[in-house]
């Protein structure tokens, strides 16, 4: 597919990864020359980081993104999808979300008229400009798919972002794994540090199997299907409830879940579906993986995050949402607490190592041996 060509792992994608990591640092690091706790609602915080981020290294300085109308409307665009989907009485039932398609179009649509292409879009961005062009597809219905695109581009990574902090910081045995492994891909030059995160990818399993829980825990994938009742397959049955693919303890955060260990029962990849499978695998995967990991790799080595409410960490369970990402119901108050004052830098060692996401990114690491 066209969008594979700036989402694979290579080149491409190093320079797309390589601008949002960087601008995800630097907001950060702003933070962190304050010198003193900042206060946040953390869903809405970490959401509109990742957005920005995200949305800068995809589409360059002319960002559409940067006009905070535009991040408001995509919230309402986002909150009528299924019903603009299936197509029941939209003008009635997602009248909001219409006009906010509307104006993520017109977003778009000046953006593409005024060459914002050129200013330092990424080939993932051209790509989905100029394929559409080229078949005669009109700059009126390019940017409408844009409009359409830029939910698969943000609509999973910021709830995931908030929930692999969320348990990570809410539960000081998780904090105390990761920041062990982390810390050690950090290494001081002259008063600064530098952190790898090609070392963060290849070497902090725990971390990144954080991560995968949080998926594993908190995405939904319904809109693709859902085992609603008891199914006989070859000849045994298939329960909706079954503990089959994850063991008893299906319904805990086990932050350890996904880290090869001798001796300790493997899980079936291809179980593991919060990244799709198939015809239907999401090719943002390793960019969005990526982002995730960097920005949970920042935060735990600068700083500490403390709530402020007497409910603590309690999020009230969920509500609704039409992405295939549960959120939560109630948002956090917290303080970011800088851990120091030095200058910090990311970057990786090794360009173009990717993670085995799912089970045909395991499939595909083994033919290639």
């Amino acid at each position: 597919m066209i969008t594979n060509k700036g989402l694979n792992p290579g080149p491409n994608l190093d320079e797309l990864n390589a601008k949002a990591v960087d601008i995800l640092n630097t907001s950060l690091g702003k933070l962190c020359a304050r010198d003193s706790p900042t206060t946040v609602k953390l869903f809405k915080w970490t959401s509109h980081e990742i957005m920005l981020a995200t949305t800068n290294a995809v589409y360059g300085p002319r960002n559409p993104f940067n006009n905070a109308a535009v991040q408001r409307f995509y919230y309402n665009y986002e909150a009528g999808l299924i019903t603009l989907i299936t197509g029941f009485l939209p003008s009635v039932f997602a009248r909001a979300s219409l006009k906010a398609r509307d104006v993520l179009v017109k977003a778009f649509l000046k953006y593409f008229s005024d060459s914002g292409l050129e200013e330092g879009s990424s080939v993932y961005a051209k790509n989905r400009y100029e394929y559409p062009s080229k078949l005669g597809v009109p700059i009126e219905d390019v940017a409408r798919l844009e409009a359409g695109g830029s939910l698969g581009l943000i609509g999973n990574s910021m709830p995931a972002t908030f929930w692999t902090l969320y348990h990570a910081f809410s539960d000081p045995a998780i904090l105390e794994d990761c920041r062990r492994e982390v810390s050690q891909a950090v290494h001081e030059k002259d008063g600064e540090n530098h952190l790898d995160l090609s070392y963060v990818k290849s070497s902090c399993p725990i971390l990144v199997s954080t991560m995968q829980e949080a998926f594993r825990t908190h995405s939904m994938g319904i809109s693709a299907r859902e085992v609603m009742e008891d199914h006989m397959l070859g000849g045994k049955y298939l329960l909706k409830n079954s503990p089959m693919a994850w063991g008893d303890d299906v319904n805990d955060f086990n932050h350890k879940r996904f880290v090869k260990e001798p001796g300790v029962r493997k899980y079936n990849p291809v179980a593991f579906r919060a990244f799709g499978g198939g015809a239907t695998l999401c090719p943002g995967r390793h960019f969005a993986s990526t982002e995730i990991l960097a920005f949970a790799s920042v935060i735990m080595l600068r700083f500490d995050i403390k709530p402020l409410s007497a409910d603590g960490w309690n999020t009230a369970a969920y509500r609704e949402t039409n992405a295939s990402f549960r959120v939560p119901n109630k948002d956090i108050d917290v303080q970011l607490i800088p851990r120091d004052n030095k200058k910090w830098h990311v970057f990786f060692s090794e360009p173009g190592r990717h993670m085995e996401l799912s089970n045909e990114d395991i499939v595909a690491a083994k033919g290639a041996i």
